[in-house]
């Protein structure tokens, strides 16, 4: 997350999502994108040139969609 929308980690406020941007406010302390913990204890490097498609079904849920693991993270 970037310092613009970066919160307090006790504080329970999350990211405003903008289906036509899905990515905005994500990264920046990394070059090239940033880490994701994913539900299941997995950590992943998502890379700021991820597809707005794959980043938009990462983010919903109970939408049925499956995503390939090799899709281009």
């Amino acid at each position: 997350m970037d310092d613009q929308h970066a919160v307090i980690w006790t504080k329970p406020e999350g990211l405003p999502f903008a289906p036509a941007n899905p990515a905005r406010g994500l990264g920046a302390q990394f070059e090239g994108g940033f880490n994701t913990a994913f539900c299941d204890g997995a950590v992943h490097f998502i890379s700021e040139t991820i597809d707005p498609k794959i980043i938009r079904a990462l983010l919903t849920c109970a939408d049925g969609e499956v995503i390939p693991r090799e899709s281009k993270w």
